[in-house]
C-alpha cells in the first residue's frame, strides 16, 4: 500500500473489493476494522457513493482507510505498508493498528514474520510500532 493513497473513479465499495468476489461477512469485518462505518453514515449513498476523479470528494484519511481496506480485503499473503497511519488521526490510527495488525491479521494467519525474523505482535503497542514505521517509512509484514 503506497503512502499516497490512490483511488479509482468508482464506488467506495468497488474501490475496496477491487475486482475480488464480494463476500459480505468479510467486507463488513474489513470496513469496521478500518473505521469506515462512520464515514459511510455521512454519505447519502453509503459505500455506493461514487468517488470523483482522484478521490477529490474524500479526505486524506478516508482515502488511506479505503486503501488499507482494499489491501486487507484482498487476503494477500504479503502486506507491504508504507507509513499507513501518517494520514490518520491518532485515535483512528490506534484503533486500526489494534484492530487490524494486532487482531485481524494475526488471527488470519498463524505466524507473522518481519524481514524474515519471527516476532510477537502482542509485545508491541501502537506508539512503538508507529515510531518504527515512521522511522523506517516502510514495513514489510509477511503472513505465512
Amino acid at each position: 500500500m503506497p503512502q499516497k493513497a490512490w483511488i479509482l473513479n468508482d464506488t467506495i465499495k468497488n474501490n475496496i473489493t477491487f475486482k475480488h468476489p464480494f463476500n459480505s461477512d468479510k467486507y463488513n469485518s474489513v470496513i469496521n476494522i478500518c473505521q469506515l462505518m462512520p464515514d459511510f453514515d455521512l454519505f447519502k449513498q453509503g459505500d455506493l457513493t461514487q468517488v470523483s476523479d482522484k478521490g477529490a470528494n474524500l479526505s486524506g484519511g478516508q482515502k488511506t482507510r479505503i486503501n488499507i481496506a482494499r489491501a486487507v480485503y484482498s487476503d494477500s499473503d504479503i502486506y507491504l505498508f508504507d507509513d499507513p497511519l501518517s494520514a490518520l488521526d491518532s485515535h483512528v490510527g490506534e484503533a486500526i493498528f489494534n484492530g487490524l495488525i494486532k487482531d485481524y491479521l494475526k488471527k488470519a494467519k498463524d505466524s507473522a514474520k518481519k524481514a524474515g525474523d519471527e516476532y510477537d505482535l502482542d509485545t508491541y503497542d501502537c506508539n512503538s510500532n508507529y515510531l518504527l514505521i515512521s522511522i523506517m517509512s516502510l514495513i514489510l509484514l509477511l503472513f505465512l
